[in-house]
């Protein structure tokens, strides 16, 4: 309830849609439990509870203004746990400075006087501070950082962090644009969202292995950084893209109300009290479905079963679809945690809900992923479409008219045919 109300007058006050304020709400609730919960709908699955999510809007749609109201209470935890940690940190950082430079010492000395002694202490010394996490800060939020500058926090935050930001520049971070190899590097990305292990190298030191990472992104997404991302390969074969749960509302410009009413103070505390309560819970735990809960999911997986099949409503974007159960656990977590905290299993109401979320994101996963697609891929995989239809079906011949009517989620116009026909002619297949 509290997230609810936060999200419909934040959508009013800033006047945006209601789907970006709800999105990163979740998003939020996720970072706050990301690797401390895990769900487990059967015995040898469990579901992290990060989330990747991603939403499409035009600029002056006053993202950055929702970014930073939905961010507000760990932006303020982040900065207290900072203030409180700095005395100590400092201090550590100072005794570390201060033995790199005794181990500095310690082995001039062993090669310079052959000195056996100077030896054995500064290998035990370098295995003491190679055994040391180097003290810093604590963060609980990146906005924009390379990728290997994303693993390399990670680590240094215990395995959990999230990454959000307005701006679609982080699709040219992760994309390496900017990293000193300039080769894509998505392994902190999809190793981040699965929590298998993950090894970050890091410069003159040894590498780390991040074991269980939790990292939860939020991004906005202009429709000029969609087209760029079709144009990379990289992002298209790597299986980054089909983490995300996506949502493309329709602009409110043009018939927004002026000077609208601000969030009442009342809801947004509820909801920082909320975010501030989940943030400050440790302590790891597992949720489990209660009877009724699971017999609610393992329908939702027979009709995400369906929608994958031929002809079905995600049989164009499989890879999606296929992670979109796994989706559904992590957004119940949210929910669950959300309105009734870790401690009680999850419900047949709360699957109900993150079901009823889930399905939201079908037709904006469809809408966004189609305009991701590469022109030349998306003629190539279509024909492929229309060739496994010709042979499933023994086809000999077919009219346009036919072959649309079996593909019309696909093709939205019998038009929108001729390209993958043309290119069947051209291989000889049809004539």
């Amino acid at each position: 309830t509290r997230s609810r109300d936060w999200i419909a007058a934040e959508s009013h006050a800033t006047q945006t849609p209601a789907d970006l304020a709800g999105l990163l709400a979740l998003a939020v609730c996720a970072a706050t439990i990301a690797r401390k919960v895990e769900v487990e709908p059967r015995p040898g699955w469990r579901e992290p509870a990060n989330l990747f999510v991603a939403v499409l809007l035009e600029p002056g749609n006053r993202k950055s203004a929702v970014f930073a109201d939905a961010m507000r209470p760990l932006r303020d935890l982040e900065a207290e746990l900072i203030e409180s940690a700095q005395p100590n940190v400092a201090r550590a950082q100072s005794e570390r400075r201060q033995s790199e430079r005794r181990l500095q010492k310690l082995e001039k000395t062993a090669a310079e006087k052959n000195d056996a002694e100077a030896r054995q202490e500064a290998g035990e010394l370098a295995a003491h501070l190679a055994d040391e996490a180097e003290p810093v800060l604590p963060r609980l939020i990146v906005d924009d950082a390379t990728s290997e500058k994303l693993g390399i926090m990670l680590a240094e935050q215990g395995g959990r962090i999230a990454s959000m930001s307005p701006e679609g520049g982080v699709f040219d971070l992760m994309a390496g644009l900017y990293s000193k190899s300039g080769i894509p590097q998505f392994g902190v990305y999809l190793m981040g969202h699965s929590g298998d292990d993950l090894i970050t190298d890091r410069v003159s030191r040894r590498s780390v292995r991040v074991s269980r990472p939790a990292l939860t992104c939020a991004y906005a997404m202009q429709p000029q950084v969609i087209k760029g991302l079709a144009e990379n390969a990289a992002f298209r074969g790597r299986g980054l893209l089909a983490r995300f749960l996506y949502a493309a509302p329709e602009s409110w410009i043009g018939r927004r109300e002026i000077a609208a009413a601000p969030v009442p103070g009342q809801t947004k505390d509820a909801y920082y009290r909320m975010v501030r309560q989940l943030a400050s819970r440790q302590g790891n735990c597992i949720l489990r479905l209660t009877p009724d809960a699971l017999s609610a999911f393992t329908l939702w997986e027979t009709e995400i079963e369906a929608m994958l099949g031929d002809g079905g409503q995600m049989e164009i974007m499989r890879d999606w679809g296929a992670k979109l159960a796994g989706a559904t656990l992590r957004l119940a977590a949210a929910l669950h945690c959300a309105e009734h905290g870790p401690e009680l299993p999850i419900d047949g109401a709360v699957i109900a809900a993150a079901v009823e979320v889930a399905r939201y994101f079908v037709p904006h996963a469809e809408t966004v992923l189609s305009m991701m697609q590469a022109k030349e891929d998306s003629r190539d995989d279509d024909a492929r479409y229309l060739l496994r239809w010709i042979e499933r079906h023994g086809r000999r011949e077919f009219s346009k008219t036919e072959a649309h009517h079996h593909g019309k989620r696909r093709f939205k116009k019998v038009d929108d045919l001729e390209p993958a026909l043309n290119e069947l002619v051209r291989r000889a297949y049809i004539r």
